[in-house]
């Protein structure tokens, strides 16, 4: 055989040979992937079981078990692992790192229960590790680490300042300060794994990455100084017996070091402004809280200084200045509690003003303390005095726009040399349409939503047009839409509200006052008070007013045009055509009514002639 035919043949072969490989890795790859289907939609089904398990009614939005394990997650877990995210100790501790459903710690960022459902969602699908900044668990630690802050910032200052040596010989007492700051690391790592919250959208970041590149260009190195004990260098040099009284003399500045601890002021006013926002709480409220917690730090904090600045001043433990205001008052020797209160005595005369207690300052630390203090104390006052003012005057509001108002009329009335008599009627208007409160209803009722609006409308209303018999019938629906064109009107007394032999145009009803109907000759016909009604007969026959009507004392009224009317009642005619009935009724009614008293009063008169 030639060399050539083997050679094609033995090429066939090994051609053939890889066909068949491929072909059995590509039915090899096939088999994979059907089972790698059947296993994930095995446990797609497993997830669409418990998702519709009723047992999980019980748990809120967006905390059903299925829901805690998303496809990114599940994709590469057996069923078998599943069954971890399915036990309640995960689901209960889990939800505490989601958002919270509660509105006092989501802020109302989130408006319905479905958008809770799609934050957990988004939170456990992409971000599993980063705790919510509007979760359970967040606001808690939020509240403890307010608490540890107080605490930190009203102890360590007594501790460094107040206390003999002797105090720190004791174990437990230096190694505290150690313990205490455990939480502020601690504290330091939350907000690392803590999602951020814009402030004016309340849109929250939950990308890891993004969180710990703003955290460390933000409060990181702030937060991490005020959390470091160095207050606690000291306290630990007291604890070493190897040390000698002149050594720890020498070393005693270092207690000035327990300064750092004063930067945890910045932490705690960061977590009251997020409880804050939770409790909605105005700016102006929350900027007034915030400066009475600083001003409260800050003066115990000087109180302290009146006496570690001046202790540090002495040359040693036994020296006294002679001059110090310590001296002076004899406290280097008296108890804790008699040393402190003298010193925030001290602080608080400085800081208020109000002098230099124990005499005038003669060292010159203790001058220039009291320098200090009273600077801070002037800045304190004008801030405090402002924001009292800028409450003051919110408060009154309305009372002072009714002023203005007033005030704008009364200048327009002398421009245009209005009468006295006029303007003292029109400054009456003023007092009883708006009580010394100005405001337009309007545009509050323009700013609600129509739901509201309607509900307002007929708080005011209802009552007064339910009285009148030609709506007595009428829908609900339609007896809100006449109320929402009513319009408010008052009336002095003896003003003309109503001339007889005028087109009716509109009806009246009294909410407050009487009034007086008349003949067109002028003669009495009845008195109307709270809750009565008249123009309606003229409004819906279309006819000239028979009556005059007169106010009789101050009256509040609402008024009902007839165009509205006519555009309420149009779109039913049945309705009109009942309202019309009734009003007919009524009028025959009022007719047979009038003549009984006509023909009573010329019985009467005839009586009265023959006597």
């Amino acid at each position: 055989m030639p060399q050539h035919l083997d050679l094609e043949s033995e090429t066939k072969l090994t051609i053939s040979n890889a066909d068949e490989v491929d072909r059995m890795e590509k039915a090899e790859e096939d088999d994979a992937e059907a089972e790698e289907k059947a296993e994930q939609e095995l446990a797609d089904k497993k997830l669409l079981e418990l998702k519709s398990d009723e047992s999980l009614e019980d748990y809120p939005p967006g905390c059903s078990r299925c829901w805690h394990v998303s496809k990114r997650l599940c994709k590469y877990r057996t069923l078998n692992c599943l069954e971890f995210f399915r036990s309640d100790l995960y689901i209960r501790v889990r939800s505490i790192f989601l958002i919270s459903s509660i509105s006092l710690i989501n802020r109302r960022s989130v408006r319905s229960a479905a958008s809770i459902t799609h934050e957990r969602f988004r939170h456990i699908s992409a971000f599993p590790f980063i705790i919510h900044p509007f979760s359970l668990f967040r606001w808690l630690w939020d509240i403890g680490m307010v608490i540890a802050c107080i605490i930190m910032l009203i102890l360590d200052p007594i501790r460094s300042t107040f206390y003999a040596k002797e105090y720190y010989r004791q174990y437990w007492n230096w190694a505290t300060p150690f313990q205490q700051n455990v939480v502020f690391f601690l504290d330091i790592l939350m907000n690392m794994r803590t999602g951020l919250v814009q402030d004016k959208t309340d849109m929250v970041t939950l990308d890891s990455l993004k969180v710990l590149k703003s955290y460390l260009g933000g409060w990181f190195l702030l937060d991490l100084i005020s959390s470091l004990p160095f207050n606690a260098i000291y306290q630990a040099l007291v604890y070493d017996n190897s040390l000698s009284s002149e050594d720890l003399e020498v070393l005693r500045i270092t207690r000035l070091l327990v300064i750092n601890k004063f930067l945890l002021i910045f932490r705690l006013i960061r977590y009251i402004k997020r409880i804050e926002m939770g409790l909605r709480l105005n700016g102006l409220e929350t900027r007034l809280i915030n400066l009475l917690i600083i001003m409260g730090v800050v003066l115990h904090w000087m109180a302290c200084a009146h006496f570690l600045i001046p202790e540090l001043a002495n040359e040693t433990r036994l020296d006294k200045k002679v001059k110090s205001w310590l001296t002076i008052a004899e406290l280097w020797d008296a108890t804790v509690h008699i040393r402190y209160l003298n010193c925030f005595l001290r602080a608080l005369t400085h800081v208020s003003l109000l002098g230099f207690g124990f005499g005038t300052p003669a060292e010159i630390e203790e001058i220039l303390l009291s320098i200090v203090n009273i600077l801070v104390g002037i800045f304190f006052m004008s801030q405090l005095l402002g924001y009292v003012i800028t409450i003051l005057m919110s408060l009154d509001v309305a009372e002072r726009r009714f002023i203005e108002v007033k005030k704008q009329a009364g200048e327009y009335m002398r421009f245009k040399q209005i009468p006295k008599s006029l303007q003292k009627r029109v400054a009456v208007y003023y007092e009883q349409r708006y009580r010394h409160n100005y405001y337009s209803e309007d545009s509050i009722l323009s700013s609600v939503s129509p739901a509201l609006k309607k509900e307002l409308q007929m708080h005011s209303c209802q009552a007064l047009v339910e009285e009148v018999p030609l709506f007595h019938s009428v829908a609900r629906s339609i007896l809100q839409d006449v109320v929402s064109r009513l319009s408010f009107e008052v009336f002095l007394p003896n003003d003309v509200i109503i001339w007889a032999n005028t087109v009716g145009d509109c009806m009246y009803f009294i909410e407050h006052g009487s009034v007086s109907i008349l003949t067109a000759e002028g003669g009495p016909v009845c008195t109307l008070h709270d809750g009565d009604f008249f123009g309606e007969m003229s409004m819906v026959f279309n006819e000239l007013r028979s009556s005059t009507v007169i106010a009789t004392s101050y009256c509040d009224m609402y008024r009902l045009d007839k165009d509205d009317f006519i555009d309420v009642i149009e779109p039913y005619p049945q309705v009109y055509e009942t309202i019309v009935k009734v009003a007919e009724a009524r009028a025959s009614h009022l007719d047979k009514n009038n003549m009984y008293k006509h023909a009573k009063i010329d019985t009467d008169a005839k009586e009265e002639s023959q006597t």
